[in-house]
């Protein structure tokens, strides 16, 4: 992995966003795992398990979108960080909705 500069946090990667660095970064926060999969199922795509890989993972174009507005390239990966804070922005949400 190559960081866009040292401070920025961001990765730059082509593909998925690492679902192993996802995990590994909710299964040290309990406290977020309901959001996680709340949240996640929320991402799905339609249908998922018609298509390979037969996963619950969000549309690829949709994720390429996301990345671009949010990190101005959709080469982008986002860092365990970046995914744990929304996940808490998500969960607090859920409180006050």
């Amino acid at each position: 992995m190559s960081l866009t500069s040292e401070d920025s946090g961001v990765h730059h990667h082509g593909g998925d966003l690492g679902l192993a660095v996802v995990l590994a970064g909710v299964i040290g926060r309990p406290r977020l795992w309901v959001t996680a999969l709340v949240v996640a199922g929320g991402l799905a795509r339609a249908r998922w398990w018609r298509t390979p890989p037969f996963l619950p993972l969000p549309d690829p174009h949709w994720l390429q979108f996301r990345l671009e507005t949010a990190y101005g390239s959709s080469e982008t990966r986002m860092n365990v960080e970046d995914i744990i804070g929304y996940l808490e922005w998500c969960k607090m949400m859920r409180k006050i909705a």
